[in-house]
């Protein structure tokens, strides 16, 4: 997909763009966009070096900057570090991710605490896998996803990812509750190994 091309890119040069164009572009990439009629080729030829590549490509390195939506493009950065309902996320998966458009970033379910969850979206298709442990990334758990669309949908889909967070009751309830209970993430995030 080309969405996901546009952000891990080292350049991104864009020929004629259209204003709906120009501001997805905007949105997506994580390095300037150039216009071929500007093209700076000693900066095209400047080299990159591996941490920085890295970088782009983990989900864990979003994009601090979102720019102000324009021509219907819009970007939502949705953070919590309350864990997401395993089956109240299923349930809205299609309306957070699996529509038009492009989504990254992390998350995290009660019946994984120590699994970072992959959340890779672009062009309807929605992947999710897992990335690393938060020990691994020396992080607190967390989820923080960017939402990049062209609808008038961002307040569906601010809504389906609210009502996927656990609540303050089961929150209540504590971790230890959700050991050993199936989530039905098998075939995307692996096989859990609960203890015993």
């Amino acid at each position: 997909m080309i969405a996901r091309q546009v952000d891990g890119a080292d350049v991104v040069v864009d020929r004629d763009p259209d204003p709906v164009g120009a501001a997805l572009l905007d949105h997506l990439a994580t390095v300037p966009v150039m216009h071929l009629h500007e093209l700076d080729v000693p900066a095209l030829l400047q080299p990159r070096s591996r941490a920085e590549v890295a970088r782009r490509g983990d989900p864990l390195v979003l994009p601090a900057r979102i720019p102000e939506s324009r021509e219907g493009v819009w970007t939502v950065r949705l953070e919590t570090w309350r864990p997401l309902h395993p089956g109240r996320l299923r349930d809205n998966l299609e309306a957070i991710g699996g529509r038009p458009g492009r989504s990254r970033g992390v998350f995290w379910l009660p019946t994984r605490p120590d699994l970072v969850c992959r959340w890779e979206g672009a062009g309807g298709q929605l992947s999710l896998g897992a990335h690393t442990t938060w020990r691994e990334a020396g992080r607190r758990p967390c989820t923080t996803l960017l939402v990049t669309g062209v609808e008038d949908e961002e307040v569906e889909v601010v809504a389906a990812f609210e009502a996927s967070l656990l609540t303050d009751s089961e929150l209540a309830a504590g971790l230890e509750s959700w050991i050993g209970r199936e989530d039905g993430y098998d075939p995307w995030l692996g096989a859990r190994h609960d203890a015993a």
